[in-house]
């Protein structure tokens, strides 16, 4: 699926606009933010993330150093479609922190906090879920599985 960000952008991914906007979004105050399909409420960023200003990325694309090739896909990919949208040429680096934006597995980038929501249960519910969170300077799109991280992307 291609949209249009003003009539004279170039057709972008539905995820890459979805983060753009999502990233770009300034919060006009400390109230809660979105709420988790499980019903949590997220907190409001208290600064918004910058990908990339001026035609410069601000931030690198983060993957695990023991990346598959489909994840490594997925990232390429990201890169590309934030280059059209921003301008920017997006580098994909292996490492083994949550830095930049971040796209992996939860095995590959541990986070206690999405354990919960990304539980796979019943031997499949789950096993394509994924989360994406912004905070702290960084933007990181986790999912259980390969195909759940293209999904996030």
């Amino acid at each position: 699926m291609k949209i249009r960000i003003f009539s004279a952008a170039r057709p972008v991914s539905l995820a890459g606009a979805l983060i753009l906007v999502s990233v770009l979004a300034s919060p006009v105050s400390a109230a809660p933010g979105p709420n988790t399909p499980e019903g949590q409420v997220l907190p409001a960023a208290k600064e918004p993330v910058v990908i990339a200003q001026g035609g410069k990325p601000s931030l690198v694309i983060r993957v695990s150093p023991d990346a598959s090739e489909e994840i490594r896909k997925s990232a390429d990919d990201l890169a590309r479609t934030l280059g059209k949208i921003t301008g920017a040429v997006f580098a994909v680096e292996p490492g083994a922190d949550a830095k930049g934006i971040t796209v992996g597995t939860i095995t590959q980038f541990p986070d206690e906090e999405l354990k919960k929501a990304l539980a796979i249960e019943e031997d499949y519910n789950g096993v394509e879920a994924y989360a994406i969170r912004s905070d702290e300077g960084r933007i990181r799109l986790l999912a259980n599985t390969d195909l759940g991280v293209s999904h996030a992307v």
